[in-house]
């Protein structure tokens, strides 16, 4: 199973059509909120409403049920304030979520916290880090949990979970 995931892309959305056709192999393509386009005009993709959209159409949130019995909470956490993290592991067990989507900070993070994963892509082209630009890419092969954040300059890192 491989999922790939942004963010923040804010009318920048050239890379989703990009992303399709490098990752032919992906299950799902999810987007985490701030698209500030036309969701209609990216068949394939899921989108959630982020701080910028004004599609009435898009969710405040989405669950994926996943192979080996994971769920995915998508958010864009604009509405978290400021125990963000402790907020995303709180709705992740409302949903009985295991994996958590989010964006709003363009600042690509993984974390664990309480036996949930937590995964910010970044934003592809307006990262507020010193680092590049970012999207991750989620695998689950045999019930383990791989995340890949990989950065415009080509530099990738990696986050396993068994």
């Amino acid at each position: 199973m491989k999922v790939i995931i942004v963010s923040d892309t804010h009318y920048h959305n050239e890379c989703l059509n990009e992303l399709q056709n490098q990752y032919k192999d992906a299950d799902y393509f999810v987007h985490c909120g701030d698209l500030e386009d036309n969701a209609d005009d990216y068949p394939g993709w899921l989108f959630v409403c982020g701080n910028c959209d004004y599609d009435p159409k898009l969710p405040q949130y989405r669950i994926l049920d996943l192979e080996g019995n994971h769920r995915i909470l998508v958010m864009h956490s604009h509405n978290c304030k400021m125990y963000r993290y402790q907020s995303l592991i709180h709705d992740a067990l409302i949903h009985h979520c295991d994996i958590v989507c989010f964006g709003h900070t363009h600042v690509a993070e993984v974390q664990r916290e309480q036996n949930i994963t937590l995964i910010n892509p970044g934003s592809i082209w307006f990262s507020r880090s010193k680092s590049p630009g970012s999207y991750a890419v989620l695998e689950i092969i045999n019930k383990k949990i791989k995340v890949e954040i990989v950065y415009n300059d080509g530099k990738k890192e990696w986050f396993t979970k068994d």
